[in-house]
């Protein structure tokens, strides 16, 4: 699989790996292989919950097949899911399955940009007034409330997703405005290589400089565990690309490069 896609295959494998049983049964999680795509599922979670129910790496590891796209439509059907992701990579192959998908009752929806960078030095964030700090276990539910209720994944998810401070592979920030939690990050960590992830501002601290200052503080992170290569993304179709408060922008500001846009299929809904 390609490198950017293995490494955000990996970070979502891993969150699954990471919840207790009481996480699986309040959020509904079950994680799936089919086709050599992995099938991230979240049942009980809101409709707006597709930052986990998503599947990613179709027609990567093998080639796709109309067969692989029924049984993926067919594993979030049986678990009750009718909001989801389908990645469809540029490379994938073969090339006429993105017809397939739209064939079997899918549309498409905004794409993901994903950005690469290498080991130069961040710059310089723009000024702000916040204090970012590497966190652990006893940040988790505070990390967990901001990533939940800004990505919409409801309040079912925040034991989940409070485990990811302190889980292996996994590196996290919080940005604080006089000792009150205002963002939250993460970085995932494979060999030498890094995914940006799980990045949110509580609403009354959005466009003061949170964002930025968490992007340097993990690309740092990254650049002290030896990685050579780090990448993220964000929805193609960001309606304030051209804002200074925007992730997009930032996220170009911070030295990465655009590297392609991943299409996104969704459910056609009736």
């Amino acid at each position: 699989m390609f490198q950017i896609e293995a490494i955000e295959r990996d970070a979502l494998i891993s969150l699954h790996q990471n919840a207790t049983d009481l996480d699986r049964k309040s959020a509904g999680l079950s994680l799936k292989t089919i086709g050599g795509t992995t099938v991230s599922i979240a049942a009980k979670l809101p409709a707006s919950a597709t930052a986990v129910n998503r599947a990613i790496g179709l027609g990567l590891d093998r080639p796709a097949e109309p067969d692989t796209i029924l049984a993926l439509a067919d594993a979030y059907q049986s678990a009750g899911v009718a909001s989801y992701i389908v990645h469809w990579h540029p490379d994938a192959a073969p090339s006429r399955a993105a017809n397939w998908i739209s064939g079997h009752g899918f549309v498409r929806a905004p794409g993901w940009m994903k950005f690469v960078r290498g080991r130069s030095a961040p710059p310089t964030p723009r000024p702000h007034r916040f204090d970012v700090r590497r966190i652990g276990a006893e940040d988790g539910l505070a990390f967990a409330r901001i990533i939940c209720g800004a990505l919409g994944l409801g309040q079912a998810a925040e034991g989940w997703l409070s485990r990811l401070p302190s889980a292996p592979g996994w590196h996290a920030f919080m940005s604080y405005s006089e000792d009150q939690p205002a963002g939250a990050g993460a970085v995932f960590v494979s060999g030498e290589t890094a995914w940006l992830d799980w990045c949110a501002t509580a609403p009354a601290f959005r466009g003061k400089g949170s964002h930025s200052a968490l992007l340097s503080a993990r690309i740092t992170a990254a650049l002290d565990l030896g990685c050579r290569t780090i990448a993220t993304c964000a929805r193609d179709d960001e309606p304030t690309m051209g804002d200074d408060h925007s992730s997009y922008s930032n996220i170009v500001r911070a030295g990465f490069r655009e590297s392609y846009v991943r299409d996104n299929y969704t459910p056609q809904r009736s």
